[in-house]
């Protein structure tokens, strides 16, 4: 079964109820979708790469001349339930979505080993798209993880060159004491995608995931089983960390690199072990839709919020073990336990503490019963746990904000809404919702018009499916436009 069966889901007749036309813009991340390519986006077979791909391999000729020797297509994700629990050991779901992040590339035609020259053009990034930015450096000073500023950036890209350096800096510490042809070489790049950044769809995860894919491609290692994969999106979270200070956990490299279409993937970080869910209807035999639905707000996780809440989250661990339980991780207890002990005094002494251990220990429970719902192929009960996920952000964990809220407040009640929560960090970006396909039309125009009264302004609305894992592919057939 496909995504949505083969339903032609028509949104034109909400959009004439509100007195817009079919060709009325809507934008995401900086990217303008007209409705007709959203109506268009809800149908797509699994090939939302493409564009992307062909932009990526144009730019590599135009650049670099000649043709690249492959492509990396890493796409983004969306979380679905598991809300900051894979830094507390517990369990997530999600899956990867049908954008992308492109990576066209070859080994340097001018490579001198002294000095291993590499050559990365952000195209996603471009002021210009007639002149996007490069870097050209030897990669013993971007492994020295210089400011990007000696390499003539300014802000608006300098953030991609730090992702850069953090891969760089990161495969070749853990490839040191290897064998010499796994040792990062020269190369030339140029990186394109589809995927909207800032908006809690892990674009930073997907671009580091990319480089190393691209990287494991240039030093020859093979990434071709689970436990390989699993193993480079560790290398993604430590270069993050590396590369911007944000101590992320697993959830979003392993969406990256090892979700498969139409399901989601629960991966327990206690154990590192990963499970697949259907995302079906069982009683319809079709699969939901899923409605991303942008704020507008941009996050900034760097700047502190989201490993103030890791160290909220250490804290709340210590008081439970003056509370004398013996427990190494906050996925350890439950929920009513943590109920009892509202009243301790060390939570009494830091109630802070106590909202966050709580929201990690109720969310650890939707995650399960929520896997165990995609199994028996509820949608319903799988959409009440996300707006309860939502909930839980909103009043214990506190990574919500007003424009995620009215959102989530929109769609409540709207034609076919199953249900709804942010997905990332927080603090700004996506909402995503379930939503029953054939109730999409009602669905939109109504979450569009009490969303642009609630925030005075149009929300971004994309339609995603499912995607299979970052892959590896030849740039041979991808014809020029």
């Amino acid at each position: 079964m496909g995504w949505a069966g083969s339903t032609h889901v028509d949104v034109t007749a909400g959009l004439v109820a509100l007195g817009l036309k079919e060709e009325s813009s809507v934008s995401m991340g900086g990217t303008a979708w007209n409705w007709r390519e959203v109506r268009r986006m809800t149908l797509d077979t699994d090939d939302g790469w493409r564009c992307p791909a062909v932009e990526a391999v144009n730019e590599f000729r135009r650049r670099f001349g000649g043709e690249p020797m492959g492509l990396v297509v890493a796409p983004g994700r969306v979380e679905l339930l598991g809300n900051h629990t894979d830094y507390n050991q517990g369990p997530v779901l999600g899956c990867a979505i049908d954008r992308f992040t492109v990576i066209a590339w070859r080994p340097s035609m001018t490579d001198q080993p002294s000095e291993r020259l590499v050559r990365v053009v952000f195209a996603t990034l471009a002021d210009d798209p007639d002149d996007p930015p490069m870097v050209t450096s030897a990669m013993s000073t971007l492994i020295a993880l210089e400011s990007p500023l000696k390499f003539g950036c300014h802000h608006a890209w300098a953030h991609g060159v730090r992702y850069l350096q953090g891969a760089l800096a990161t495969w070749h510490d853990t490839q040191r004491d290897a064998d010499h042809r796994h040792r990062p070489t020269g190369f030339d790049a140029v990186i394109t995608g589809n995927l909207p950044m800032g908006s809690g769809l892990s674009s930073s995860a997907s671009l580091l995931c990319g480089l190393l894919g691209m990287l494991a491609e240039l030093g020859r290692v093979g990434l071709d089983r689970p436990e390989d994969r699993l193993g480079l999106a560790r290398l993604a979270r430590q270069a993050e960390h590396r590369a911007v200070g944000v101590a992320c956990g697993l959830l979003d490299p392993a969406c990256v690199l090892l979700s498969r279409s139409d399901h989601a993937l629960m991966l327990d970080c206690r154990d590192e072990t990963i499970a697949y869910c259907p995302l079906i209807d069982a009683q319809t035999g079709r699969a939901p839709c899923i409605v991303l639905v942008e704020s507008f707000e941009s996050r900034r996780l760097a700047e502190g919020l989201y490993n103030r809440r890791r160290d909220e989250c250490g804290r709340a661990l210590a008081a439970l073990v003056r509370c004398g339980h013996a427990v190494a991780s906050l996925r350890e207890i439950d929920a009513d336990d943590l109920d009892a002990l509202r009243d301790a005094p060390e939570f009494l002494a830091d109630p802070t503490a106590w909202r966050r251990a709580r929201h990690v220990a109720g969310e650890v429970r939707r995650v399960l019963e929520g896997a165990d719902a995609l199994v028996r192929g509820d949608v319903t009960t799988m959409g009440r746990l996300m707006s309860e996920s939502h909930e839980s952000s909103r009043s214990l964990f506190e990574n919500s904000s007003p424009a995620l809220d009215a959102l989530i407040d929109a769609a409540r009640d709207a034609p076919g809404f199953l249900g709804g929560k942010l997905t990332g960090a927080g603090w700004g970006g996506c909402v995503v919702c379930l939503v029953r396909p054939e109730q999409m039309d009602g669905f939109c125009a109504v979450l569009i018009e009490r969303a642009t009264r609630r925030l005075g302004r149009s929300p971004g609305l994309l339609v995603v499916r499912p995607s299979a894992g970052a892959r590896v592919m030849s740039a041979r057939g991808l014809t020029r436009t």
